[in-house]
């Protein structure tokens, strides 16, 4: 399994009160191979700041729109 979770963020300081999960993509890799199995993705809209940033969609890729959908 390949696992890379982003999270919020804000540009040159701490979020408070803390970064959420907002990405949670899993990928199965058949390891002699390198090849890919599977892969599973889903986005959750965070609870304590539910706005993303542009900085935080300019590094991640992920929108506003993706999170509020929480697919």
């Amino acid at each position: 399994f390949v696992l890379d979770f982003e999270a919020t963020c804000v540009e040159d300081k701490k979020i408070e009160p803390c970064p959420e999960i907002i990405e949670f993509p899993i990928i199965v890799v058949h390891l002699p191979t390198g090849k890919k199995i599977d892969q599973f993705h889903h986005y959750v809209k965070p609870r304590f700041n539910p706005k993303l940033t542009k900085f935080c969609t300019d590094l991640t890729g992920i929108t506003q729109e993706m999170v509020d959908g929480g697919h």
